[in-house]
């Protein structure tokens, strides 16, 4: 869980920019606003995913782009930035040919990837939020570390943040579909380990 969880957040970078800097004002920010009334199915992430797959080949086979990821102020330096509008973060996406390509190949755009990552980033942590507090208190009472019991409480805080500028049905697709989201979240973490 842990390694699924990590290289998940690793991708999303792509993904979440525009949702850091908007998650608390929904109702004055048209971005926000777009992704709280975003819904997640089950036919988009068959094509997030096979999306995702095309571009991360694309990407590990063909030398050029392999060495554009390497590099730290290159073409791909813009993907993740957190001060980036929902249509600009789309727009990143769109000046990459293998995302760009990927996304077309499966009938999607470029802000529809970006809108179902961030809102099912959201909507997982959101979903596994009651897991991590249970897991930190657990883990103080066998270490009677209330630090611990502490970073659980603060951990779910944060996660309580993300779930009032959510839909509640994408929380509730995340449960309901939690390996699909979690095969998901593998495949994205395909890109963070080049």
């Amino acid at each position: 869980m842990n390694k699924t969880m990590t290289s998940f957040v690793i991708a999303v970078a792509v993904c979440v920019s525009a949702i850091h800097a908007r998650a608390q004002k929904p109702e004055t920010d048209p971005d926000a606003a777009e992704y709280k009334a975003y819904r997640l199915t089950m036919s988009t992430l068959t094509k997030i995913e096979a999306a995702t797959k095309q571009y991360i080949a694309t990407m590990k086979t063909d030398p050029k782009y392999k060495a554009m990821m390497e590099q730290k102020d290159g073409p791909l330096s813009g993907l993740g930035d957190t001060n980036q509008s929902l249509t600009e973060s789309a727009a990143e996406m769109d000046k990459f040919p293998p995302i760009a390509n990927a996304l077309k190949a499966n009938g999607l755009t470029s802000r529809e990837y970006v809108k179902f990552v961030g809102v099912l980033f959201q909507a997982y942590m959101v979903s596994m939020s009651g897991t991590v507090q249970l897991e930190a208190n657990k883990q103080a009472a066998k270490d009677k570390d209330p630090n611990e019991a502490l970073g659980g409480a603060v951990a779910a805080g944060f996660l309580n943040m993300f779930n009032q500028n959510l839909a509640p049905e994408n929380v509730t697709f995340c449960k309901i579909n939690k390996p699909a989201v979690e095969r998901l979240m593998q495949v994205m973490g395909e890109m963070g380990q080049q």
